[in-house]
């Protein structure tokens, strides 16, 4: 952790998957509790091996700390409706990816331009993106 501490799995919201070795490959998880997301913090990935020839490693991992809000909305089925999802506290030309979701669950598809109009947006200066689904009236007719 950027503080010096160790990182232990089960303390402090804090679990550690060490993965499997699959080829020359590993892949370790960090899962970090919600109470735990509060502010953003460099953890460090640090590597060893009992390898000779195998130099000891450590990567900083970024855990970037982001908002979401968006605006309750009272609407009619008889014209398109805008949604706009917006994420705060992003670098400034570093996007998240966005999914909309419908009423079942399913992902609303970019290409299903007959019932939806997706904007993934881009982030400003002051580190805003905003997220825009705009559903087609036909569509909101299906919804019960």
């Amino acid at each position: 952790k950027s503080d010096g501490a160790s990182v232990t799995s089960g303390q402090n919201g804090l679990t550690i998957d060490s993965g499997s070795l699959s080829g020359s490959s590993q892949t370790t998880i960090l899962t970090v509790a919600g109470p735990q997301n509060s502010l953003d913090t460099n953890y460090y990935c640090v590597v060893t091996s009992k390898e000779p020839d195998f130099p000891y490693r450590r990567k900083v991992v970024n855990l970037k700390v982001f908002t979401i809000t968006s605006q309750i909305k009272s609407i009619t089925t008889a014209v398109d409706q805008t949604l706009t999802c917006t994420i705060g506290g992003l670098d400034a030309g570093h996007p998240v990816t966005v999914t909309w979701k419908d009423p079942g669950g399913a992902a609303v598809s970019n290409s299903d331009t007959t019932n939806y109009a997706l904007s993934s947006g881009t982030v400003d200066s002051s580190g805003i993106q905003k997220a825009v689904l705009t559903i087609k009236s036909a569509k909101l007719g299906t919804f019960t």
